[in-house]
């Protein structure tokens, strides 16, 4: 009997001991990936910031050759004063909902200065989310609202354009972004896009949503449909995102 239980005993023993050294292991391996994943987030942040100051450079471009001197110039005092707002913001990986919106209603007056008014814009927040808490990853969401602009809003001459930004919250958990237009929709905005073209925000914006999942940060997703898909002159777009995290309430 005394054999048998220091045998058992030994064999429980060095179980035991391997599968604390396999739970180090896997927790170690765990630690590194969420390093590597940390370190390709910031490399994608810093694609992302260039890839819109590009473009926001091309807007001032334009629209310092076809206005007068006197709106180029606040124009360009308005983009100064944004560029630092996102300076400030690209060194955090999430932004407190309410930075976000605060850049989101700087980027979108900017666009309607350089598009003459040609749409509208609203920017909702439900009163739950106020004073929440609640963070989104920052350089995420303008993207979004750039195509809606520049892709499906830009397109429309008759002034009626509207751009619905709205923040939710449907659980604890989770926030929720919707982006409706009433532009030109995806299916006519896709002609006037050159074969083989490939959004690089669209893509950074991807690869960014999988690198935060996969630092355990954030899930996020994104749907795109039509806005009104029984409008066939202007159907527009609605992009819906969803961010979820076990941390969200208590950011």
């Amino acid at each position: 009997v005394l054999l048998v239980t220091g045998f058992l005993g030994t064999v429980g023993f060095v179980v035991v001991r391997r599968l604390r050294e396999a739970k180090r292991r896997i927790a170690a391996e765990q630690a590194l990936n969420q390093r590597l994943a940390g370190m390709e987030l910031e490399a994608l942040k810093a694609q992302m910031n260039p890839h819109f100051i590009f473009n926001a450079l091309g807007s001032i471009q334009y629209f310092i050759q076809t206005q007068e001197v006197e709106l180029a110039d606040d124009y360009l005092t308005r983009f100064a004063s944004l560029m630092r707002q996102y300076l400030d913001s690209s060194r955090e990986t999430l932004l407190p909902i309410e930075q976000e919106v605060a850049l989101l209603r700087n980027y979108t007056e900017l666009e309607q200065m350089r598009f003459e008014e040609l749409f509208s814009v609203e920017l909702r927040i439900s009163d739950e989310l106020l004073g929440s808490g609640f963070q989104v990853p920052t350089m995420m969401i303008q993207p979004f609202v750039e195509n809606a602009i520049n892709h499906g809003l830009s397109e429309r001459r008759d002034g009626g354009g509207l751009l619905v930004i709205h923040f939710t919250q449907p659980s604890m958990d989770t926030l929720c972004c919707t982006i409706r237009d009433n532009g030109i929709g995806r299916k006519r905005s896709a002609q006037h896009v050159r074969p083989g073209h490939q959004s690089r925000g669209m893509k950074i914006v991807q690869e960014k949503m999988d690198t935060l999942a996969a630092a355990d940060l954030l899930q996020t997703n994104y749907t795109i449909t039509d806005a009104n898909p029984n409008d066939e002159q202007f159907p527009g777009t609605l992009v819906t995102l969803h961010f979820k995290s076990p941390d969200y309430a208590n950011a």
